[in-house]
């Protein structure tokens, strides 16, 4: 599943590491910032942390009844738990585009938001779990355990794209897509 980020927000950073998340205002030294909510005392692995200007969102493995796969904070320190994803079991990956979020994971493979806390299923049928989402060029594409590639401009209704072997992490970068797989990186399908 997707490896772990480093997400600038402001003077802040946030780096997931399992089992929690950590915190830092240099990039320097860090310390521990737990993603649990109000009582709940077990730690997540926390696959991916994304941010708007004012709000952060962790996708996380949800291993309790009380914390949300997708939790939102707006200091990086006191999480909240998202509405709307109760089955969704795991979110591996998160993206924010300056007006929606996309969450991917298990259970629910693709959810989106636009406050970052109350979340809706996509309406697209999808047969696996999503593992990696990013957004550019005007769309949004999410990568699945299986290896589909879906794209969305609406983040609800999505487009297959084609099948890649072993897919791993996707994003935008400098105008390319990238994809990273167990056999390289493969670039395509734009």
């Amino acid at each position: 599943f997707p490896s772990h980020d480093r997400v600038a927000g402001g003077t802040r950073y946030s780096s997931p590491v399992s089992p929690t998340a950590m915190v830092s205002t240099d990039g320097r030294t860090w310390s521990d910032t737990d993603l649990g909510v109000s009582g709940d005392t077990t730690q997540h692995t926390t696959f991916s942390i994304a941010n708007s200007s004012n709000l952060f969102v962790a996708a996380s493995a949800r291993v309790s009844s009380v914390m949300e796969a997708l939790s939102y904070s707006s200091n990086g320190s006191n999480w909240s738990s998202g509405n709307g994803i109760s089955s969704m079991t795991a979110a591996y990956d998160v993206a924010y585009n300056g007006s929606t979020w996309v969450g991917v994971g298990a259970g629910m493979p693709v959810v989106y938001s636009s406050d970052g806390s109350n979340w809706t299923a996509a309406t697209t049928t999808f047969g696996t779990s999503g593992v990696s989402v990013a957004w550019g060029s005007n769309i949004w594409a999410v990568v699945l355990a299986d290896g589909k590639i879906y794209t969305s401009s609406d983040a609800d209704t999505w487009t297959l794209q084609t099948t890649i072997l072993n897919p791993s992490h996707l994003r935008y970068v400098s105008g390319l897509w990238l994809l990273t797989r167990n056999s390289g990186s493969y670039r395509d399908w734009e």
